[in-house]
């Protein structure tokens, strides 16, 4: 797989200072963002709006947030100034970094600003803003307006002769034509676009097409040229020092060796494809490459290396949220370990596999329902006015033949009371549909409150149950074997002393949990890391405890109680049956909406396959069911993975 719209949409330049930077090898984007940096401070106002652009269009691939900070400070320097062309430019940088964050509604108002303060002799300007409307369409599935956008940017771009914006805009026209398989168009753009970047001299251009390209012959069989093209793009980017690139090249060819029978080559390929793309941390490819491996080694009856490799897809795309990939590796996984003879495992991944399959194509079917059911009202609605328009006509027909004007009067009037008498009804039955709708919806909040209350007072209870109580129970015990035993020792009083101190730290921990409607994540980790020093005492043990996400972010109380419960079901789970001496804790955000918990040990592990005594996993199945999050667990003899993925909602 060959994501050519990442690549494509890196491609868009705003400055000639930009272009140098691409037609320069080993001047690294790194050294750009420098060398930006540094001439900040001492630039006039002019060079500040540029230099602000070029940073937001740089960091759009590496920070989105300050993207956005760069752009909206170039906006309000060039408003300030007042010069349309750079307000054109910043709004223009703002649409950018909105669309790559997925705010195409935003994206799309800024872009249509900057098209309205864009001047009519600027040759670059309108071209690239009509491209980046493109790509919104495009990303949203709107292929008729995307189409419409890119062709009219490419109208200008060649009436102003700019054969760089011209190609980029045909390699995204390219694009759209291979979501819809239609190759021979793809091959068609692709190679105009190719001929224009040899004619500028467009390294960066040149490789990224010919990498495009290559992908492309793989659809249509013409492997031979495929590798040629990917060969072609992969010396590109090495030699322009965009080694993040290559691992894509590197996976084309693969395939192509893989249909070639040159099982030999297509292995080196996959791996390499593999460790580069878990190397620039391209987990949607690194998964996809792994799973490619996991059916390579299928056929080829090396059944550890596929079975090893479908498990790290599972991880990888379990990890990202990718369903489509998930539902291939079960697949992977469930043909290994039948082959292994572990009918068992392969029962069990089938299973996933079918479930998961079945759950995508439900969600299909459903759009495509939805989708015909809106066609087929549209098409009745037309039908119908079509009816009562020719209704309409007749009776202004019959009325015009008929020349008597008290008939025609009478009519009239019986036809202003039919409509007072249906508008009026009309009117009452929206007025009682509207009391009811409204009466509906009070009864179903004030049902949702209740469950939700509900909810809370059964989490409570549990909390104070599961973690107060038994502590509670276990003193009550203790002391009654004092009273009995007068001589004991005060050893056992120091113990009993410093569990009662353990779990007064638990009831205020449970109380502070209650008493809080949310808590930000430098909170949680602040409490985590308490209890995570408070339970290491052997200087044999590591605890590593990181945040990997903004420690401002807010969430709601119950989804910090979870992931707070689940931790602390695990570490005690690692300490007490696995024996680990290093645990490694990481909270870190997966994408704006969720958030993941990771726990690693490297203890004595166990068979996930069997039934394990105790109620640890239980408990932390239902933390995570209490707060509409899954668990994913991982165990083998070098140690356990426990990942805990939460949604924010």
């Amino acid at each position: 797989m060959y994501s050519e719209q990442l690549i494509h949409r890196y491609l868009l330049f705003v400055s000639t200072a930009w272009l140098m930077t691409i037609a320069c090898p080993g001047f690294s984007q790194q050294s750009r963002l420098d060398s930006l940096h540094r001439l900040l401070p001492q630039a006039n106002d002019s060079g500040r709006m540029i230099i602000l652009n070029e940073l937001s269009w740089i960091y759009k691939n590496k920070s989105l947030d300050s993207a956005i900070l760069y752009a909206r400070e170039a906006l309000i320097l060039s408003k300030k100034k007042g010069l349309r062309k750079f307000i054109a430019k910043s709004f223009n940088s703002l649409g950018s970094a909105k669309q790559a964050s997925g705010e195409y509604d935003s994206a799309l108002f800024y872009l249509n600003q900057s098209i309205q303060f864009s001047e009519r002799n600027d040759s670059l300007s309108i071209p690239n803003v009509l491209n980046n409307i493109g790509i919104i369409y495009d990303e949203k599935g709107d292929y008729d307006k995307a189409l419409q956008s890119y062709f009219k940017g490419l109208e200008i771009a060649k009436r102003k002769g700019d054969e760089t914006i011209q190609a980029y805009i045909l390699s995204n026209i390219g694009i759209v034509y291979k979501k819809q398989k239609q190759y021979e168009k793809v091959l068609e753009y692709y190679t105009t676009a190719l001929d224009l970047y040899k004619k500028i001299n467009s390294s960066f251009g040149i490789s990224v097409t010919s990498g495009n390209i290559g992908s492309v012959l793989i659809q249509t069989h013409d492997y031979k040229k495929s590798i040629q093209y990917s060969l072609e793009a992969k010396k590109g980017y090495e030699e322009l020092g965009y080694t993040r690139y290559v691992p894509y090249t590197l996976g084309n060819m693969a395939i192509a060796y893989d249909s070639l029978h040159d099982f030999k080559t297509a292995e080196t390929y996959y791996l390499k494809a593999y460790d580069q793309h878990l190397k620039f941390g391209n987990n949607y490819e690194a998964a996809y490459n792994s799973k490619n491996l996991g059916f390579f080694y299928l056929k080829r009856h090396k059944l550890k290396e596929a079975k090893d490799f479908a498990d790290k897809a599972i991880m990888l795309a379990l990890g990202i949220g990718a369903k489509e990939m998930l539902r291939d590796s079960y697949q992977a996984m469930a043909l290994s370990s039948k082959e292994m003879g572990d009918f068992k495992s392969a029962l069990l991944y089938q299973q996933k596999f079918m479930e998961l399959k079945d759950s995508l194509s439900e969600e299909r079917k459903t759009k495509t329902i939805f989708e015909l059911q809106v066609k087929y009202e549209s098409e009745s609605k037309e039908l119908e006015l079509s009816r009562q328009k020719v209704l309409l006509a007749t009776n202004a027909l019959d009325l015009e033949q008929r020349n008597n004007l008290l008939l025609v009067l009478a009519s009239a009037t019986l036809l202003l009371l039919i409509s007072g008498v249906v508008i009026y009804q009309y009117l009452q039955s929206k007025r009682r549909k509207a009391e009811q709708e409204s009466k509906f919806q009070l009864q179903l909040a004030g049902a949702k409150l209740e469950s939700e209350l509900h909810q809370d007072r059964l989490r409570i209870s549990r909390d104070l149950h599961d973690n107060i109580g038994s502590r509670l129970l276990f003193l009550y015990t203790a002391t009654e074997q004092l009273a009995e035993q007068p001589t004991t020792s005060s050893e056992k009083a120091e113990q009993l002393s410093i569990f009662a101190k353990n779990t007064l730290h638990e009831l205020r921990r449970t109380v502070w949990f209650i008493n809080k409607d949310s808590v930000n994540l430098e909170e949680l980790q602040l409490k985590l890391k308490e209890y995570f020093n408070f339970l290491n005492q052997s200087p044999q043990l590591t605890i590593n405890m990181v945040l990997e996400a903004d420690a401002s972010k807010v969430i709601p109380s119950p989804k910090a109680a979870a992931i707070f419960r689940v931790a602390q079901e695990a570490v005690s789970n690692a300490l007490k049956h696995a024996g680990a001496r290093r645990i490694d804790i990481s909270l870190t955000s997966v994408g704006p909406e969720n958030l993941q918990l990771t726990i690693t040990d490297d203890g004595k592990g166990f068979d996930t396959t069997k039934s394990v005594d105790g109620n640890g996993l239980k408990n932390m199945q239902l933390h995570a069911n209490s707060a509409k999050g899954s668990i994913a667990l991982t165990s083998s003899e070098k140690g356990t993975r426990i990942i805990l993925i939460l949604p924010l909602e």
